[in-house]
């Protein structure tokens, strides 16, 4: 069930997307690289669309928080007399340095979740709580061993299906 890349659609932002999501559990799961780098690759093509839910989502987060950073830089200029190319220097680079750090904790969170969808669609049994791997789960398995979440169907089916085959 390993979907092949069109030729016209080249895998060339893959290698950015694998560092950034460096550290998931998610991508060890995968049964081949084929599989990993398909759903990497949906992955990058869904995050680059500005009509998803998360870009807005990563936007009202990122927004009161540069707000923020900014008066609390206006405070600091109270206390600390700076030159004025330092302390611009220093503001542009504090918000920018916070806008990476949200915007890389809120890739990774929705990263994960798509990567949970992507391994369900191609027969591994995830939770899609928190991951974890529910191979050698018993069929009737209610709940997953590593977050207490209820398996829902999907996984489930998937579970009686690799029980049954083993």
């Amino acid at each position: 069930m390993v979907s092949k890349l069109p030729p016209s659609q080249s895998p060339a932002p893959l290698g950015l997307l694998r560092f950034t999501l460096s550290g998931l559990p998610e991508l060890e799961l995968f049964e081949s690289d084929a599989q990993r780098d398909a759903a990497l690759h949906r992955l990058a093509t869904k995050s680059g669309d500005p009509s998803k839910r998360g870009w807005w989502q990563g936007f009202v987060v990122l927004l009161p928080m540069v707000i923020v950073i900014w008066f609390l830089m206006r405070y600091a200029r109270t206390l600390v007399i700076w030159p004025s190319w330092i302390e611009e220097g220093l503001s542009f680079f504090v918000l920018l340095a916070a806008a990476a750090l949200v915007a890389r904790w809120l890739h990774r969170g929705g990263a994960a979740r798509e990567l949970r969808e992507q391994l369900l669609l191609q027969g591994v049994p995830v939770c899609r709580g928190c991951g974890y791997s529910l191979r050698g789960q018993l069929e009737g398995a209610q709940r997953c061993p590593e977050c207490g979440r209820e398996i829902d169907a999907d996984a489930a089916a998937l579970i009686g299906r690799t029980s049954r085959a083993g």
